[in-house]
């Protein structure tokens, strides 16, 4: 399989499975940490379900993220196709984070995860001045 993007090409053996992640971030206002949108790809294991994989997804982050605390956790239809939403916040050495993670069901077994995160104090506004425009017009393609 043959990657290329703007900035290099490189060949792959076939069998490899996609798990691309970009990542986009406002620009610095100072000091504080500047809200970002993250795009990424995975596949659900072998006979797993839509929410397995979501459920399985939600134990890592408790897991991996200190202060880890759920506040909303629901399915969606969204982007022609099943999706699920989990609203969080967790605790960094900077400021208490919040993220709204949209888990999108896409070509079968594949996921595509969007992720939304600001500092808990500046999510609203970043979810009102550009995540929700972000959403608005995302697609998949294929």
């Amino acid at each position: 399989m043959q990657v290329q993007t703007k900035s290099f090409q490189i060949d792959l053996p076939d069998a490899w499975i996609d798990r691309t992640v970009y990542v986009w971030s406002a620009p610095p206002a100072g000091g504080a940490i500047p809200p970002n949108f993250v795009v990424s790809q995975d596949r659900m294991a072998q006979g797993e379900e839509f929410v397995g994989y979501v459920n399985r997804q939600v134990e890592s982050l408790r897991q991996t993220l200190e202060g880890w605390t759920l506040l909303e956790q629901r399915p969606l239809r969204a982007f022609g196709t099943e999706t699920y939403e989990i609203l969080f916040t967790w605790k960094t050495p900077q400021a208490l984070m919040k993220q709204r993670q949209i888990f999108v069901l896409h070509q079968g077994d594949g996921i595509m995860s969007l992720g939304c995160t600001a500092t808990a104090g500046a999510f609203q506004t970043a979810d009102a001045q550009y995540f929700q425009a972000i959403l608005a017009n995302f697609r998949l393609a294929g």
